[in-house]
């Protein structure tokens, strides 16, 4: 079984890194999103994980990608 930080990663296009840009990669995240709420995980802990996964590739609008992710968990997840 995977974690919900694979699921995260997982959720990201491997030649984009854009979260949830294709069908397969937005399914990971819906699953992604199911384990979050199972295990009471909120925003900022997802924030972080996001910041870490992308941090060091110059190539990537980090911010970009945290927005999208918040604004796809924002009204499920609290803080």
């Amino acid at each position: 079984m995977s974690t919900w930080q694979q699921d995260l990663r997982n959720s990201f296009g491997l030649a984009d890194r854009k979260f949830a840009g294709h069908p397969s990669d937005l399914r990971t995240a819906h699953e992604m999103l199911g384990k979050l709420i199972a295990e009471n995980i909120g925003m900022s802990e997802v924030e972080a994980e996001v910041r870490k996964f992308l941090a060091g590739n110059m190539n990537l609008h980090v911010d970009e990608q945290v927005d999208r992710v918040r604004k796809f968990l924002e009204v499920w997840l609290d803080d």
